[in-house]
């Protein structure tokens, strides 16, 4: 039997239940983009395609329609990736915060630090994912009370391996682009640019499904939360 913690010393459980619909709409929006920013590299990759075989096919409005689409695309996509990642980040810290509320004992971290891992060289690569176990773990409504060797018993669901395969992915591919930015500005020939875009439009496969994934690892521990929250006010 565990023994029950003082709590008295415990932060009470706070929902998030509404603050994750924010974050989940957030994501959404961002996907939503991500595919049109795809659909408009297609489009792209077909006129540069165009302008190569005989460039005069290809009138200045085409191209000034072009570049102004994905300038516009770029104007909305890239803050509101920006948002939905703090307000990732936001979530994350309030989830963890209610780990001890939910019965979580000897906990690896703190809610702080929980966070600052995603940012740290080398820990970036596998802190986050421990943390994010356990907070699905000891958020599991069907377990009252939760410690290191219960937890270690405990299985850890697909979603969380498969979202953090993703998002350590997605993580390279962004330092990827950084790097190969350099060149698509270098770029002076229509070939080059048609590469770059190439190689773009490929990377955003595993970012729109890191995404995906992000948002149901949100609608899941929350609702996990939530039930337990409940259950153990019973």
């Amino acid at each position: 039997m565990f023994k029950m913690a003082d709590t008295s010393s415990i932060a009470p459980f706070s929902s998030v239940h509404s603050f994750s619909k924010w974050v989940r709409i957030f994501y959404i929006i961002s996907i939503s983009l991500t595919v049109i920013f795809s659909i408009s590299l297609l489009m792209e990759i077909n006129l540069l395609s165009s302008m190569t075989k005989d460039i005069s096919s290809v009138t200045d409005e085409e191209i000034e329609a072009n570049d102004l689409r994905n300038l516009v695309i770029g104007i909305v996509s890239v803050p509101i990736s920006i948002i939905a990642l703090i307000l990732f980040f936001i979530w994350y810290h309030k989830v963890y915060r209610n780990l001890p509320s939910l019965g979580g004992k000897e906990l690896k971290t703190s809610p702080k630090w929980s966070v600052i891992y995603f940012f740290i060289p080398i820990l970036w690569f596998y802190k986050p994912y421990q943390t994010t176990k356990e907070i699905w773990k000891v958020s599991d409504p069907t377990v009252t009370i939760s410690d290191i060797n219960s937890r270690k018993q405990m299985k850890t669901p697909s979603l969380i391996k498969t979202w953090w395969a993703f998002w350590i992915i997605s993580g390279i591919i962004g330092w990827f682009y950084l790097r190969s930015l350099q060149y698509s500005i270098s770029a002076d020939t229509l070939e080059g640019i048609r590469a770059f875009d190439t190689i773009d439009l490929v990377t955003n496969v595993p970012i729109i499904i890191s995404d995906l994934l992000t948002f149901f690892l949100v609608k899941e521990i929350t609702s996990r939360q939530e039930k337990k929250n409940r259950e153990m006010k019973v």
